[in-house]
């Protein structure tokens, strides 16, 4: 009976260090899924970022080029004898 015991220890305890292998091999995939849900995720904001910075330039460019043609149409409105 005693021997029975051992053998189911053994036995117990492979089957623990077996797990135990699990676990890690799970949690190395797991720590290489997020990782790589945490850069596809930053590469894609990164790329919105850059589309907002061109869209926001453009609109910059828009407004000074509408301001300088406002501007120079104002000027024109009025005649330089108007500031002497």
């Amino acid at each position: 009976m005693m021997e029975r015991n051992w053998v189911k220890k053994e036995e117990v305890e492979k089957q623990l260090n077996e797990i135990f292998q699990l676990m890690q091999e799970i949690d190395c995939k797991m720590d290489d899924i997020i990782y790589s849900v945490i850069a596809e995720y930053c590469e894609q904001k990164e790329e919105r970022i850059h589309e907002l910075t061109k869209r926001l330039e453009k609109v910059e460019n828009h407004l000074y080029n509408g301001t300088t043609k406002q501007a120079d149409a104002f000027q024109k409105t009025i005649p330089m004898s108007a500031f002497s």
